[in-house]
């Protein structure tokens, strides 16, 4: 796929290029929002180069059981490199299914690319745990998007959009976390849910 290609493509200076707009302090922010201190078990869908897992894990303690999760290879060579002791599954979200449950999803600038955003937010609530949560950053509306998106192609939702396509796939929104500096202040906004 074209995008898969794009993305492994830029996957040497992902790290660089989001830490150059402050998406890990966005990152941070978000994760402090996690209700627990330690994960049992944790899976960064679309991990990237592990960046949101490393932003989790800087506040919170690490996973005992860690899943990078992409489909583009060369992302998840990157994010293996900063995570070591994490397992590494190269696959698409919609073909994901763990044996168990995760107990925290992590989720950053996924279901924008999706092509049903609620069939992904569902899938997304299957994988996770009754009782578990959900760490989401989502693309907002800014006229930024439109370059981002001559790039990227992707979507951008409403906090309205957000909060129904989580109800719909049966989940509770605990919190809406504006990221307070940079790029994703703009661009980018944080979601807590919770699997009841």
């Amino acid at each position: 796929m074209e995008l898969d290609h794009r993305y492994n493509a830029a996957a040497p200076i992902w790290s660089q290029m989001l830490e150059q707009h402050r998406f890990p302090a966005a990152y941070r922010h978000l994760a402090s929002f996690a209700p627990t201190d330690r994960a049992l078990r944790m899976v960064d869908v679309g991990a990237g180069s592990g960046d949101f897992s490393t932003a989790y894990c800087a506040m919170r303690q690490r996973p005992v059981d860690h899943v990078l999760l992409d489909r583009a290879d060369n992302m998840l060579a990157e994010a293996q490199r900063a995570h070591p002791q994490a397992q590494t599954i190269c696959e698409d979200l919609a073909a994901h299914s763990p044996a168990k449950p995760y107990d925290v999803t992590l989720c950053a600038h996924v279901i924008e690319h999706c092509p049903d955003p609620f069939a992904a937010m569902s899938h997304l609530a299957r994988i996770t745990a009754p009782g578990g949560t959900l760490l989401l950053a989502i693309s907002k509306p800014h006229f930024c998007q439109v370059f981002i998106w001559l790039k990227w192609r992707h979507r951008w939702f409403s906090t309205a959009d957000i909060t129904a396509m989580g109800a719909s796939a049966g989940l509770t929104l605990r919190a809406v976390v504006p990221f307070p500096t940079g790029v994703p202040s703009r661009v980018s906004q944080g979601y807590v849910f919770e699997k009841p």
